[in-house]
């Protein structure tokens, strides 16, 4: 006796969702379609599986261990497919970086241009993200590596040093917030701030040690939304200095210097363990790792 895959499929995914019609959008195909596999499916087993209650279905009394041991099987297979994904792509030389997207304005092409000249024949995949999305999906081995500045602390990630590059608090040109050119750290945290979501962790542990609670106005943004805000003089930012040196040499922005100073963002390209990489990943983290950086080769 053979189950019908693509039968047990339909009816999973209707119970899953309490929906045929959301199980065809799973499926790209009609929710007549759909229908008609899982009736296909309840004759060929001799008892109902799904009834309706309101707008919404739910499974039988009989259908339930049915529903329990194809969500294993659908685990499974989803889980072999992945597997199967990635040793295609590790056979086809292929490298997957997750970015943020500013990192990827202003860094990646530099960075990419060094791969490619250390390893001609590797493909390299960008993928763009939040840095904890980014960090999730490492961690679901969706990514070989992350580009990044801002892991949290206590990251057990391993890394591979790239830059440092100096953090600035910029407001407009004269500014109504702000009228010296150097104040303390204590009033970094009364000035209002616009922070930026790339270097969140950097700029919280260093608004944590002036022991006064910042004066956040706009949390969680870019760097290039900050920048127009910025423009409109809704505050000040502290953000890395490659984000708006054009804004400071064109004399738009102008620099606040902090007597005690400003954090230094620390760039390395992240990843979980080169053991689990083909032949030709660990010859790339290896040839990294030898490999000498400077800002100016990145940025």
């Amino acid at each position: 006796m053979r189950i019908n895959l693509n039968q047990l499929r339909c009816f999973y995914l209707a119970a899953k969702f309490k929906s045929v019609s959301r199980a065809a959008e799973a499926l790209f195909v009609t929710p007549s379609a759909v229908t008609m596999q899982i009736k296909k499916l309840e004759r060929w087993l001799g008892f109902r599986l799904l009834m309706r209650e309101g707008n919404a279905i739910k499974l039988t009394h009989g259908a339930e261990a049915i529903y329990a041991q194809a969500e294993k099987v659908f685990r499974e297979a989803e889980a072999l497919e992945q597997l199967l994904e990635k040793q295609m792509r590790s056979q086809k030389g292929e490298v997957i970086i997750g970015s943020h997207h500013i990192l990827a304005k202003y860094i990646l092409p530099k960075f990419i241009a060094r791969i490619k000249r250390l390893h001609p024949k590797l493909n390299v995949k960008i993928v763009l993200d939040s840095v904890p999305q980014l960090i999730d999906r490492l961690h679901a081995n969706e990514l070989h590596f992350v580009l990044t500045a801002s892991l949290p602390p206590k990251s057990r990630l391993k890394t591979i040093p790239l830059f440092f590059e100096e953090m600035v608090l910029v407001a407009l040109k004269g500014s109504r917030h702000i009228r010296r050119k150097k104040i303390s750290a204590q009033e970094v945290a009364s000035f209002p701030l616009l922070q930026q979501e790339h270097s969140i962790y950097i700029v919280d542990e260093y608004l944590k040690k002036t022991g006064v609670p910042p004066n956040i106005v706009m949390d969680n943004i870019s760097a290039d939304v900050i920048k127009q805000f910025i423009l409109q003089d809704m505050g000040g930012a502290i953000l890395m200095r490659f984000t708006v040196q054009d804004e400071l040499d064109s004399g738009v922005f102008q620099e606040i210097r902090v007597a005690e100073g400003l954090p230094t963002a620390r760039f390395s390209l992240v990843f979980l363990d080169e053991n689990n990489f083909p032949p030709d990943l660990q010859e790339l983290v290896s040839s990294l790792e030898n490999s000498s950086f400077r800002r100016d080769d990145l940025v």
